[in-house]
């Protein structure tokens, strides 16, 4: 090892660790400060639109069964059922969201619902968006700001059936899914990032996986598109 091998080894050894460590540290004390509070600001965001749909239903109940039957038609689903138990559903499955109550289930209902939307109505980023965090909350539940959270502790000792079984089945699918998710997210931004940078067609079968006009505001940057992509992909910064 020549002299200028040691300096970059011991300047490395000196000075890395301190910037780092607090920079992890400043990520702990968003993450543990403020995480929560925006884990309860997305809650309330997607369950206001689901509500604003189910009410929109209620007052619109005499053209309902035309727009599901021949406007939107969704194959496994009858033409009345999106009317009146669709209409009842969006107005309660939201309220458990903001609430976070049974988050997993009425989360999984959701995106079983904007997916649905997504490759059978009409295909939007913002399903795409939508589909991405109520994946999340059902690998991961609701933060410590839910009444999930509130009841986790005393939910084990009660005398309800599967309890104590649901509680550990839930922890690990937090547990053993969520890094896999992660990746999943990162490996799909990076791919969207990466065809903004490199203007590449997209192909048909992705166009709906994609979040296509989003990326056209990356455009104008597709260098720093190019860079976000392989940062996002592996995870660097």
């Amino acid at each position: 090892m020549n002299r200028a091998e040691r300096s970059l080894r011991d300047l490395a050894t000196r000075w890395l660790p301190a910037p780092t460590g607090a920079l992890a540290a400043t990520y702990r004390l968003l993450e543990h400060s403020g995480g929560p509070v925006v884990d309860l600001l997305i809650r309330l965001w997607l369950a206001k639109v689901f509500f604003v749909s189910g009410v929109l239903r209620i007052f619109g109940l005499s053209i309902e069964p035309y727009l599901s039957g021949a406007a939107y038609p969704v194959p496994w689903v009858e033409p009345l059922s999106p009317t009146y138990l669709g209409a009842a559903i969006q107005m309660i499955i939201p309220l458990l969201l903001a609430l976070g109550l049974a988050t997993r289930w009425a989360a999984l209902y959701m995106l079983i619902l904007v997916l649905v939307v997504q490759f059978n109505y009409l295909a939007l980023d913002i399903n795409l968006y939508s589909a991405v965090l109520f994946g999340w909350f059902v690998i991961c539940g609701a933060g410590p700001l839910s009444l999930d959270h509130l009841l986790a502790r005393g939910l084990g000792d009660t005398a309800l059936p599967f309890a104590t079984a649901l509680t550990r089945l839930a922890g690990a699918i937090t547990r053993y899914l969520r890094p896999y998710y992660q990746l999943l997210i990162r490996l799909w931004l990076g791919l969207a990032l990466l065809a903004a940078s490199t203007e590449t067609s997209i192909p048909v079968g992705l166009i709906k996986l994609l979040p296509e006009k989003s990326l056209a505001h990356f455009a104008p940057a597709p260098t720093l598109a190019l860079v976000g992509a392989l940062l996002v992909t592996f995870g660097l910064a």
